[in-house]
């Protein structure tokens, strides 16, 4: 079997760690850990199991041959220069791992349902004509998540180490995989982002330009056509005040701000322009005075919890399961936030390891 130096490189993005910090733990120079990395050099034997050991790795994760399908489309990751390549690399790997979490079981998954969509339609054209292909009419999305989800979307949280970024997202293969800052803003700002990043999947899978301030804002108006279509939520907007707006977010599932700017987009303020953007400018200014609407709350998502619990339910579909996925199971618990799925692995390895008392595990190439 081959050693895969992307494995190596991909757990310690995972995990966190410097190639200096590895290294300290291996026994091994900076160096050296490297060129593992890069393919240079192949670890011996020894080195090997020291790797597996750190990192608790099941023997067949580092020669599991890459499997990422030509077919993808950009991550959407809003960033600056100033980003730092592991906030890059960490969004890179984790997107990866969730894929081939999805894949490792695609007898369970539910095929992607997105009407085709014309260039020549514009942004609220395309959005309403989504609601349309799924039937949802133009009332307030109660759960998007959960809407997303049947539709064939693929919807994470994880902490992320940039508390700035709130999500990033990916088409891989036939998977729309969307990825949320768990610590980021509150409910109705994560609801807002979730629709920006299912904008990416549905307006840019095609572009081969990296994002841009142009996309971003592209993403911004679908969510917000998305999430308020213009009919039915014009009829509401009635007053125009502070509190009028909150009550307008509740309802809508959206921030009392992204109501305002929705308003203002549908031309609901009254007055001439510098009279409107005076309304906008103070109603924002009394809104972002609201503390309580920017109080963060973490709220833990994972799209593939109800089939890993069908699959951790029946022993022989478990070990199947993990045999093809090949990762350590506390990283799968720690991404999909599901503490004890899939602990008897963790059991079998712990008894086979006694079974073993003395025996040094080696790879073969």
């Amino acid at each position: 079997m081959k050693f895969l130096p992307e494995r190596l490189r991909d757990i310690r993005i995972l995990k966190g760690y410097t190639v200096e910090y590895v290294a300290s733990q291996l026994g091994v120079t900076k160096q050296a850990v490297s060129k593992y990395e890069t393919g240079r050099m192949i670890p011996s034997s020894d080195v090997l199991n020291r790797i597996a050991d750190f990192f608790s790795l099941p023997q067949s994760y580092l020669t599991k041959e890459e499997m990422l399908p030509d077919k993808r489309s950009l991550i959407f990751y809003r960033k600056n220069n100033r980003t730092p390549n592991r906030e890059i690399e960490e969004a890179q790997v984790t997107l990866k791992w969730f894929y081939e979490m999805i894949d490792a079981c695609n007898e369970y998954i539910t095929p992607l349902r997105i009407p085709d969509l014309s260039e020549k339609m514009t942004i609220e054209e395309k959005a309403y004509a989504v609601r349309k292909f799924w039937n949802i009419g133009e009332q307030p999305i109660d759960d998007l998540s959960f809407l997303l989800k049947n539709n064939g979307f693929y919807i994470f949280t994880t902490k992320m180490g940039n508390d700035k970024i709130d999500g990033y997202s990916q088409l891989i293969g036939e998977y729309p995989i969307i990825v949320l800052n768990e610590s980021r803003g509150n409910k109705e700002r994560k609801n807002f982002s979730l629709a920006h990043e299912f904008a990416h999947l549905i307006l840019h899978v095609n572009s081969t330009t990296e994002s841009d301030e142009s996309m971003e804002k592209q993403a911004d108006l679908f969510a917000a056509c998305f999430l308020m279509p213009k009919t039915e939520f014009s009829k509401e907007v009635v007053r125009k005040d502070a509190d009028a707006f909150i009550a307008l977010g509740e309802r809508w599932h959206v921030s009392p701000q992204a109501a305002v700017e929705r308003c203002d987009r549908l031309g609901l303020l009254e007055g001439n322009q510098e009279v409107k953007r005076a309304h906008k400018e103070y109603l924002l200014q009394r809104l972002n005075k609201r503390k309580d609407y920017f109080i963060p709350e973490e709220n833990h998502v994972c799209g593939l919890a109800e089939i890993f619990e069908t699959i951790d339910s029946d022993a022989e579909k478990r070990d199947a399961f993990m045999q093809r996925l090949c990762f350590p199971v506390s990283e799968v618990q720690r991404l999909c936030h599901m503490d004890t799925v899939f602990e008897a692995c963790n059991v079998k390895k712990e008894e086979n390891a006694a079974d073993m008392d003395g025996v040094q595990l080696s790879f073969v190439f």
